[in-house]
């Protein structure tokens, strides 16, 4: 079974995506590895990671990875400040890996397929 995808791309929550995030992805799926992919439409690395790499991942993973895609260009208003802000995300395409709710991985730039299973099969 492949990993779960859950996308704040058309979040109607912007500020609230964080609160949103921790308490209905963290805490209910503390026990499994969850990534969060912030990114933008504008930037041609993030769009080569959603359109190419993250759907290679999603299949390759199992059931024990979720990743939350969340929108945090000027299209989706809060979401850029209030994950730089909490999660010192200072460049995109990142990769935030947690478990148990907390950080234990990132990822900044855009990667390949295999350096991301790298880590989640490090992770998981």
């Amino acid at each position: 079974m492949p990993a779960k995808v859950i996308d704040f791309a058309d979040a109607s929550f912007p500020e609230r995506a964080i609160e949103v995030f921790k308490n209905e992805i963290l805490v209910p799926f503390q026990e499994k590895l969850v990534i969060l992919f912030p990114y933008a439409l504008w930037c041609g690395p993030c769009r080569q990671m959603l359109d190419n790499v993250l759907p290679l991942v999603v299949e390759e993973a199992n059931e024990n990875v979720i990743l939350c895609r969340m929108q945090i260009d000027a299209g989706v208003i809060g979401n850029d400040a209030i994950v730089s802000l909490i999660y010192k995300v200072r460049a995109i395409p990142s990769l935030l890996f947690f478990k148990r709710q907390e950080i234990i991985n990132w990822i900044t730039g855009g990667v390949s397929v295999n350096t991301i299973m790298k880590d989640i099969n490090k992770y998981q």
